[in-house]
This record gives C-alpha cells, sequence and structure tokens, in this order.
C-alpha cells in the first residue's frame, strides 16, 4: 500500500486549522461555525489575489480530488445527522407547503431567465437558456440545514418546508435533467428516462424508509451488543454505514448522496437510539467543515463578466424568495422570508448541468463563470442573510448552539 503523498496531508491539516479559526473568530460574534468557515475559504482566495506568488498552492487546493471527496463525504455526514434529529411524521404534516415551495422554486428561474435574456448582451439560445434555468432551479440542502441546526431551529416549521422542498426540488430537478439531458447531448427527448428516474427514485424511497429502518432496528444493531450492553463504538461504525449505504443507494438512484443521507437519518427510530446524533456528530465535525470552506474557496473574483454575474446572481436570489411568499398564500405557519432564503443556496443538480454543458460546447466561457459565480454567490449570501433573519423573527440576541459546531 502507497503512502498518503505529504501534500495531501499538508492541505488537509492547513484546511482544518484555517476552517476551525475562522469557525471560532465566527462564534466569537454570535454567527454560526458555518459562516466562519465560508469566509475561510473566501479569505484563502483574496490572498491568493494580492499575492500572486501564492496563486498555484491556492489553486492546488480548489483542484484537489481528495479534499473534495472528505468534502463530499461531510456533507453526507451533516445531512445524516440532520435526519437524525427530525420527525418523519412532523415532516409529512409539512407537504403540501413544501411541494408548494420547491414546484414555484423550480418554475421561477426559467421564467425570470427567459424575461431578462434581452438585457444579459448574450445571442439567444435555447440551450443556452434551458442551462441556466435548470441550474439557478436547483437547490443545495447543506448550508441551510448547518445554519438551521447550529441555531436549534430544525423542529421549526419553516425549517421543516425548506428541508421537505429542498428534497422535492432535487427530485424535480434530476426529472428535468433526465427530459433535458437526451437534447443536451445532441439526441431526441426520451420519455422513457423520465419514468426510468422517477422509477428508481420511489424505488429508493420506499426501501429507504419502509425497509433498511426495520433492518437496521431488528437485525444489525443487535449485533453491537457486548455482554448485554449497547457497544456504542461499535454502534457508532454500524450507523456511519448505514449512512453511507443509503447516501451510495439514492445516488444509484438518481439522487444527490446526501438526500440518500439525509433520508437516512429521517428513517431511523430516534426513541430506540436516543445516542445517534451524538454518535455522529465528530464525523460531521471533523469533514463538513471542508465542503464550506470548498465552497468559499470557489468564488473567484476574476470573473469576465461581472455585469452578466450580477444578473444571474439576482435571478438565483429572486427567484426563490418568490418560491417562499407560496407559504403565505398558503396561509401557512412558515415564515415567507425564511423559507425564501433558505431554498436560496445553489448545488450539486446546476453543477453538474453546467459541467455537461460546457463539455458540449453550449455555454460561451463567460456565461460559464458567471453562472458559476451566481451559484457560488447564492450560496455565500444566504447563510448570512437567514442568520439576521432568524435573530429578526425570534428577537433572539444569539442562538447559536456551541455543541453543534
Amino acid at each position: 500500500m502507497s503512502a498518503v503523498p505529504t501534500t495531501f496531508l499538508a492541505e488537509l491539516g492547513f484546511v482544518l486549522l484555517a476552517t476551525q479559526l475562522f469557525a471560532a473568530l465566527a462564534l466569537r460574534f454570535s454567527l454560526p461555525a458555518v459562516i466562519g468557515e465560508l469566509v475561510a475559504g473566501i479569505a484563502i482566495g483574496l490572498i491568493a489575489l494580492g499575492f500572486p506568488a501564492l496563486s498555484p498552492n491556492v489553486t492546488a487546493l480548489r483542484e484537489s480530488e481528495a479534499l473534495q471527496l472528505l468534502a463530499e463525504l461531510g456533507l453526507v455526514f451533516l445531512l445524516f445527522e440532520v435526519g437524525l434529529q427530525l420527525d418523519f411524521a412532523e415532516l409529512r404534516l409539512r407537504f403540501l407547503p413544501a411541494s408548494a415551495v420547491a414546484l414555484v422554486g423550480v418554475i421561477a428561474p426559467f421564467v425570470l431567465v427567459l424575461l431578462l435574456w434581452p438585457v444579459t448582451g448574450l445571442a439567444w439560445s435555447i440551450n443556452a437558456f434551458w442551462v441556466c434555468g435548470l441550474t439557478l432551479a436547483a437547490t443545495s440542502i447543506g448550508i441551510t440545514a448547518s445554519v438551521f441546526q447550529s441555531m436549534n431551529l430544525l423542529q421549526t416549521v419553516s425549517a421543516q418546508v425548506v428541508l421537505g422542498a429542498a428534497v422535492l426540488d432535487d427530485i424535480l430537478g434530476l426529472l428535468l435533467l433526465a427530459c433535458s439531458l437526451p437534447v443536451l447531448l445532441g439526441g431526441a427527448f426520451d420519455l422513457g428516462s423520465v419514468f426510468s428516474v422517477l422509477f428508481k427514485i420511489v424505488l429508493f424511497l420506499g426501501f429507504a424508509l419502509l425497509l433498511a429502518p426495520r433492518l437496521f432496528s431488528s437485525y444489525l444493531a443487535p449485533l453491537c451488543q457486548r455482554e448485554g450492553k449497547q457497544d456504542d463504538l461499535a454502534l457508532g461504525v454500524l450507523l456511519s454505514t448505514y449512512g453511507l449505504a443509503l447516501a451510495a443507494l439514492g445516488q444509484l438512484a438518481g439522487l444527490a448522496p446526501i438526500i440518500g443521507a439525509f433520508v437516512a437519518g429521517l428513517s431511523l427510530q430516534k426513541e430506540a437510539f436516543p445516542q445517534l446524533e451524538r454518535l455522529i456528530a465528530p464525523l460531521r465535525a471533523l469533514f463538513a467543515p471542508l465542503f464550506f470552506f470548498g465552497i468559499g474557496l470557489s468564488l473567484d473574483l476574476a470573473a469576465p463578466n461581472f455585469y452578466l454575474a450580477f444578473l444571474l446572481t439576482g435571478i438565483a436570489i429572486v427567484s426563490k424568495l418568490v418560491s417562499g411568499f407560496v407559504c403565505s398564500v398558503l396561509g401557512k405557519e412558515a415564515n415567507p422570508w425564511l423559507v425564501g432564503v433558505g431554498m436560496m443556496p445553489r448545488g450539486e443538480v446546476g453543477l453538474v448541468v453546467m459541467a455537461i454543458a460546457a463539455s458540449q460546447g453550449l455555454l460561451s466561457e463567460p456565461l460559464y463563470s458567471s453562472l458559476l459565480i451566481a451559484v457560488i454567490a447564492s450560496s455565500v449570501i444566504a447563510p448570512l442573510w437567514l442568520i439576521w433573519l432568524v435573530k429578526k423573527s425570534y428577537n433572539l440576541e444569539t442562538v447559536i448552539d456551541n455543541h453543534s459546531q
């Protein structure tokens, strides 16, 4: 077995140290650690702009596949932990508002891109329009979930609407991707692929919510008994395996791995295993900061078209705010501003669409770079705005839970 490269160990140590220092600084100002971790990435990127000699090192951090894999692993454990903290029965009660928020949140970006296309200065292209709309339609649940978790608000109606809508949003985004992928690749629309994706998603959700938790409780958890007592270390390993297995199955079904992990946590009986959250928290605390650092580091302020980036970022923000106000129309208890801002971060599905489109030459370099700026900027702006809204809405000076960091 070959040794782990020294360069990777140095990079990992540097990123973990930077995120912890900035997270501690954020907590000093009564902000969630995730804000410090995002700012850490942004700060390192800005330092490289001011000192060109450091640019190769920052580029190496941005392109490190090993760090990206660990960051994704951290996000999987974060969403697994969030799922463990929620009650599936309560989440089902929010299905109607969550469905409406998700549907409007997917439609609004397409409408806004279509209406504002004439002022982008770009030549009209149906493929470019579709890629922009689909990229800005997909919500990333990780950042918002981290903020709600750190502020002890996962049990609120607004948080549960956002989390439910984000899962449905991911499913809608995947169905749209299934519809558009053959066309983007130069083929024809294939209805069969859409039904295939939908069937796999339904099959996965049925297994993950109905069968998998019974297997865990009845057959796997008893294996962790040692002399009549529960071995927490063994249970922690088994729990991690369960979360990773369902994350992988979710990915095979076409969902993002973090959605699979979220469903895995949601499926387990918290009453029977009250220590589950405590067992998974160290893994989340170790790896999740890598993801948020990477988001901040990806914000390349040397974009070739700031006007276009600003316009697309505006679309990204407004389209999700519109979806949040669906709650007001439905007369639900959820705070429309919290829901709208909570749905604002963009993520995996959009980045996949951009990568495919770029490989097929469907996006110009200015449009690709500006769209990437919009995706990252929405993910940075959302948590800052969300924290301000939470403190205003709940009249709290500080609601940061240091234990959850």
